[in-house]
């Protein structure tokens, strides 16, 4: 679905992640064009998975909550991460439903 989610990770050892939000708006540009097209003909509603990864941050996030690494490698979340964004695409549904 995106262009790319990290730039470098290494699992088991160093861990060296660098993705900024500026990257990920850049590379994903046509994406969320998209999206928008999408949206705007009432298509489809689009959940933003954008405040998951970067939280506020400039960088992407890496670890869970409790700081567990959330990847595989570089584009894949391992059972943490889909976990944590199970949870947090579930707060965005149950917005959406109770909108409606």
């Amino acid at each position: 679905m995106f262009y790319y989610w990290a730039r470098s990770i290494k699992i088991n050892s160093s861990v060296v992640v660098h993705l900024t939000l500026s990257d990920y708006l850049d590379n994903n540009e046509k994406v969320f064009k998209s999206f928008k097209e999408i949206e705007q003909n009432k298509l489809a509603k689009i959940l933003d998975v954008k405040d998951f990864f970067f939280s506020g941050k400039n960088d992407c996030k890496i670890t869970s909550k409790k700081g567990q690494l959330i990847y595989n490698d570089t584009n894949h979340l391992n059972p943490t991460g889909a976990i944590e964004l199970m949870d947090f695409l579930e707060k965005q549904l149950l917005s959406i439903l109770q909108e409606s």
